[in-house]
């Protein structure tokens, strides 16, 4: 197993209130960082001293810098990131509190295959409690939706072809390898802007850059617990207490427009297809992707296969991903044609077998719509009034 060094990079803002229960969990890991990089956004309150007096005792190197200008939540956080000098990059929140095992645990995943660019864990939410036992969100919960009882239970591995379209890891669950950040921020001096277009979340980002480019490792052990309060720059309502409350969210996401909904997400798969189009290219220049996509494919595929060849293996992934996310806006504009056709007209019924055909009711991780997708697209209600289209 290959030794690997951490650093946590801590992003603070007016933090006093909730420090120095995330510092002590800190300094409480079974595996201690190597560093704690803090960048602290021009607080008016005593976090920049909390965080000195945390320095003088702490037992790693810690650097606190002060920022002399704001950077707001997400370019404080890669701000951090990039000051630091491990091989693992693991983003503290100043408000949760770390379980003793979290560094240990997901390092290991880098130890042991050096293929692995992102492990996610599961989050325990603040002092929630159903049924007697702690609320836990998974790794990614917008699997599943939001405080679903459902998540994964046990490690699981993911492809950049196997790993769901729609994923969001936060940044209190996740360890990241430096690589990852450097990829992203080369892509990022050739799509200026491109953070904004993923919410401003430096997560949001590197966990899209990661997943295009090499292993994902999803953990189902909890191990933080994300504080929830009414000063923090992210939120989440409470979870459902009932079956009525779910029908009430179910209902209130059926309201929607379709045809708003579909060139939703056919605008999102399209835009990540065209990010990592430029991101296999960025990473094999020699590949030469002006030649068109098949020759680019077959350069990157002959490299792979005469081995060793990490920054081809990593484009061919990023390709190959592009290729997910565009199939993820065609279905969606097929769709979207479907359901503006008269309920039950031969016209409908030769869109419906041809998309059947053309498998676009797959598995909806993978960019499909799913067999409750079929189901839905039978239903005569759930089509567009043509005269208002």
């Amino acid at each position: 197993m290959a030794a690997v060094s951490v650093s946590v990079v801590m992003a603070t803002y007016n933090g006093a209130k909730f420090l120095e229960p995330q510092l002590a969990s800190i300094a409480a890991q079974t595996r201690l960082p190597d560093e704690l990089v803090v960048c602290d956004d021009q607080s008016s309150d005593e976090s920049v001293e909390i965080l000195e007096r945390f320095a003088s005792r702490a037992p790693f190197d810690v650097r606190v810098v002060r920022n002399p200008e704001r950077l707001g939540f997400a370019g404080n956080f890669l701000h951090a990131a990039r000051l630091s000098r491990g091989d693992l990059i693991a983003w503290s929140d100043q408000d949760d509190v770390w379980m003793p095992e979290k560094l240990a645990v997901s390092a290991r995943e880098f130890e042991s295959d050096d293929e692995v660019l992102l492990a996610v864990h599961a989050s325990q939410f603040g002092e929630w409690v159903r049924r007697g036992r702690p609320v836990v969100r998974g790794a990614t919960g917008d699997w599943f939706g939001p405080f679903m009882p459902r998540r994964i239970r046990r490690r699981t591995v993911y492809t950049p072809t196997s790993l769901p379209l729609r994923t969001r890891f936060p940044g209190r669950s996740s360890l990241v390898s430096r690589r990852v950040l450097n990829v992203a921020d080369a892509l990022e001096t050739r799509l200026p802007g491109i953070l904004d277009e993923f919410e401003s979340h430096h997560d949001l980002w590197i966990g899209f850059v990661a997943g295009a480019i090499g292993k994902v490792v999803i953990l189902p052990d909890a191990l933080v617990q994300y504080r929830l309060h009414d000063e923090q720059v992210t939120g989440h309502a409470a979870p459902p207490k009932g079956a009525a409350d779910r029908a009430k969210a179910s209902a209130n996401r059926v309201g929607r427009s379709i045809e708003h909904d579909a060139n939703e997400s056919a605008v999102y798969g399209f835009f990540r297809a065209s990010v990592l189009t430029q991101l296999a290219a960025q990473l094999d220049e020699a590949a030469g992707f002006d030649r068109g996509p098949t020759e680019f494919h077959a350069s990157l595929a002959a490299r792979v296969a005469a081995g060793g060849d990490r920054e081809a293996e990593a484009a061919r992934n990023a390709a190959r991903r592009g290729e997910m996310y565009r199939r993820r806006g065609e279905v969606a504009l097929r769709r979207l044609e479907l359901r503006r056709q008269r309920p039950f007209s031969r016209v409908a019924a030769a869109c419906l077998v041809a998309s059947v055909a053309r498998g676009d009711y797959g598995s909806r991780h993978l960019g499909g719509f799913g067999l409750r997708g079929l189901a839905a697209d039978l239903l005569p209600a759930n089509y567009c009034d043509t005269r208002t289209v």
